[in-house]
């Protein structure tokens, strides 16, 4: 791999965790209290930016294909917001608020963490998670079309990340009606979708204290990266820590699983990121290859493109640095 570009920015981004979501060519990014989409044409060239109106305090701006159109979703701390491409129209909100328990809360309330699942009756369902470690589903027909309709209690901590087999790989079927929640103690759960409100707990890890920022399917897998650096392969047939990778030497900040190949990104505030290739029988882990942002704190990474490309966003900094699969 080697670097061949620059995308500048109107806004730097936020620091947060996995803040860069990528859809074919589409990035979007937190700035403050903006949503940024940046559309970037074959060698990553600006094509146009948008930004969305202030919002409250976001925590994850995520593209995502529902079956009408790409929409931005958009979790904060009122709730949950859609807004079409452009973020020129806001298509559906949720307060969060109005659905909380009028009781009092030793932290503020906020959403984090966004899906879209497929249940094995075919229903597409839009999950978000919250501070208080429920999650939130909602029966989305189209990007216009969103009912709330269930909450998942399965977490005592707040969601620091959903995944669904649906979106984590376009060729994979055996985990298409999975869905996947991480909190900030280090717990996970994995469920079977079997329809709306009809979420079936399928495996549990405990959490030990060490935040996992991030999960993914994969085939029969599930990639969990914590914060403490390290990325841990669970499998899905048997429930049990396949293998344990120590891929950065201080906070990994954000992981992307690439959409065809057995192959993922992870990025930390060591200003490092690294793209790794699993073996086929996941036991092993290689490096395919690695690079530094000098001085940078590094907040997303996703693969963007036709999926060859590796785009980096690092806090207030005024670019997203793109590199190209060799």
């Amino acid at each position: 791999m080697a670097s061949n570009a620059k995308v500048p920015l109107a806004c730097s981004p936020s620091l947060l965790d996995n803040n860069l979501g990528a859809f074919n060519s589409d990035l979007a990014y937190c700035h403050k209290n903006q949503a940024c989409v940046v559309k970037t044409q074959g060698s990553a060239e600006l094509a146009s930016s948008s930004q969305g109106q202030g919002q409250k305090s976001l925590q994850q701006a995520c593209l995502i294909s529902f079956r009408d159109q790409v929409a931005v979703v958009l979790a904060a701390t009122h709730g949950l917001q859609v807004w079409d491409i452009s973020m020129q129209q806001l298509l559906f909100q949720w307060d969060a608020h109005t659905g909380a328990q009028a009781q009092a809360t030793t932290s503020a309330l906020f959403c984090r963490g966004i899906a879209l699942a497929e249940s094995e009756d075919n229903a597409c369902l839009l999950c978000v998670g919250s501070s208080t470690g429920k999650i939130h589903t909602f029966t989305a027909g189209s990007a216009v079309q969103i009912i709330h309709d269930y909450d998942l209690c399965c977490h005592t901590s707040p969601i620091a990340a959903l995944a669904s087999g649906h979106q984590s790989s376009i060729t994979t079927s055996n985990t298409g009606s999975h869905l996947a929640s991480c909190d900030d103690n280090g717990a996970i759960t994995v469920f079977q979708v079997k329809s709306a409100g009809n979420f079936e707990a399928k495996h549990e890890w405990e959490g030990h204290g060490v935040p996992c920022i991030a999960v993914a399917f994969k085939n029969l897998t599930l990639i969990a990266a914590f914060c403490d650096g390290s990325v841990r392969l669970y499998s899905l047939d048997v429930g049990v820590l396949k293998t344990k990778l120590q891929a950065h030497s201080r906070m990994l900040s954000a992981m992307a699983v690439h959409p065809t190949r057995p192959v993922f990104a992870t990025a930390a505030e060591d200003a490092t990121m690294a793209v790794w290739q699993m073996a086929d029988d996941d036991q092993e882990i290689g490096c395919k290859w690695s690079a530094c942002w000098n001085n940078a704190l590094l907040t997303g990474i996703a693969f963007t493109g036709q999926a060859n490309d590796v785009a980096v966003a690092a806090y207030d900094t005024d670019e997203i640095r793109i590199w190209t699969v060799v």
